[in-house]
């Protein structure tokens, strides 16, 4: 494998070049420190194998692309690039870079999560919080939303933001680097988009995006929502949410969590950093694409932040105050009470009700009271028809209406309807279920059975 350790000087691009050692390795790339050997410049120098005539296509589509790209101070500098006939005639694509040589910015965090678990003693921490100092917290913002805006500005996207691929380079900048997902390629659905254009996207995403920095339109494009570069901001606000808080904002074994976009922020942030700061963090997570801000919006902001002017005022969320009642309760005219002794045994001895003896009454199989004695039966007509002739009774007395009494050994003559009568639609046999249909009362005035 000499392509991948062997010649220490070749040629790419008209330059000739001098490879060091290995710097990183990821699948079928690998990065090697090197230098020109006529300027001495410090370079990055990616081999990448190219197994198909697929591989192949892709590596001359990042070359045309980066070669078209204008330079920005916040993105990795390209040197050029060719496909070259490696070892046993195998073709490999050898890209030169400007070389960063301040490490990347996943490998920064997990330096201070490493501090912070040795400061602790070995105790097992949920979260490092708060993480990056906010100073650099910001200029990692600042530097990711202006090289996004570039990119988005030239009609590329990168689809694959994440903490890997933003470097610190020799001039103090964090850099946006590694651009073999990047793509011109954007999609709009049509409301009822047929499976087959659905396969097709799936398939542009499979291994371009990683998985727990996808957006979720991208998660699941069955959303049908609009891919474009609102899927790198979504990436950033998980980068932004690990610079906060040391760990990523979705657990990286569920899909579900990125479609859903759901995520908590520690309270030891919130009182950490900025509320600017989780502002944008909200802002940047949010799940539908149009509720986020585009690269060039963040990008002003965070500059006219750190620039100490004043920022534009946010609207504040308006709870409405309920509505204060037209009505107030009065208990004024309600009798008062007097619960001295003597008004006690003066209330109770007056309230004595003299109760009218009761004629005894019966229960008809109509469901009517009448009474039981002849002569009573006899005088109800003229009762009714003569109420002058009626006794009256005492103030105290209740009224002849209330005064019925229903006899506890109901005569024979009572006909009570049987159970089957209650609902005429079940016929029932077993007298253990009857007991289960009586009717119950409903306050809707209707009646119910329970089963």
């Amino acid at each position: 494998m000499t392509w991948l350790f062997g010649a220490s000087s070749f040629k790419v691009a008209g330059r000739e070049v001098i490879q060091e050692h290995l710097l990183a390795d990821g699948g079928f790339a690998y990065v090697y420190r090197g230098r020109d050997a006529q300027t001495g410049e410090a370079l990055a120098i990616r081999k990448a194998l190219l197994q198909d005539s697929q591989a192949q296509q892709a590596a001359r589509l990042e070359m045309t692309l980066l070669e078209r790209l204008p330079y920005h101070d916040s993105i990795v500098r390209f040197l050029g690039a060719e496909i070259l006939e490696g070892e046993a005639r195998k073709l490999q694509a050898v890209s030169l870079f400007e070389l960063c040589t301040g490490g990347t910015l996943f490998a920064r965090v997990e330096a201070v999560k490493q501090q912070a678990i040795t400061a602790a003693e070995g105790s097992q921490l949920r979260y490092c919080c708060p993480c990056l100092p906010e100073a650099e917290v910001l200029a990692v913002l600042r530097n990711a939303s202006s090289a996004l805006n570039h990119l988005h500005a030239h009609g590329v996207i990168h689809y694959d933001v994440k903490s890997e691929n933003l470097m610190l380079g020799a001039d103090g900048l964090w850099k946006l680097g590694d651009f073999g997902s990047a793509s011109e390629r954007t999609f709009e659905f049509e409301p009822a988009a047929p499976r087959k254009v659905l396969l097709e996207v799936e398939e542009f995403v499979h291994g371009r995006c990683t998985p727990i920095f996808r957006a979720p339109e991208v998660a699941d494009v069955h959303l049908r929502w609009p891919i474009g570069h609102k899927v790198d901001v979504f990436a950033l606000g998980c980068v932004l949410f690990a610079c906060l808080t040391g760990i990523h904002p979705f657990p990286m074994d569920s899909a579900l969590a990125n479609i859903q976009a759901r995520y908590q922020i520690p309270v030891e942030a919130e009182l950490a950093y900025a509320s600017k700061l989780l502002r944008w963090l909200k802002d940047l997570l949010q799940r539908h694409p149009s509720d986020r801000p585009d690269a060039g919006t963040l990008s002003k902001q965070v500059q006219a932040f750190l620039a100490g002017e004043a920022p534009v005022q946010e609207p504040e969320e308006h709870h409405p105050t309920p509505a204060e009642p037209d009505w107030v309760a009065d208990f004024s005219q309600l009798p008062g009470f007097d619960l001295t002794p003597e008004a006690v045994q003066k209330s109770t001895s007056s309230s004595r009700l003299q109760l009218a003896p009761v004629t005894p009454t019966r229960l008809t199989g109509e469901g009517e009271m009448v009474p039981t004695s002849k002569e009573s039966r006899a005088a109800l007509p003229e009762m009714v028809a003569h109420p002058e002739t009626q006794t009256e009774a005492p103030e105290t007395t209740v009224p002849a209406a209330v005064h019925l009494e229903i006899i506890a050994d109901v005569p024979t003559e009572v006909k009570c309807p049987p159970p089957n009568a209650l609902d005429p639609r079940k016929k029932l046999n077993d007298p253990a279920k009857q007991r289960k249909h009586w009717p119950i009362p409903c306050l809707c005035s209707s009646t119910r059975t329970r089963e």
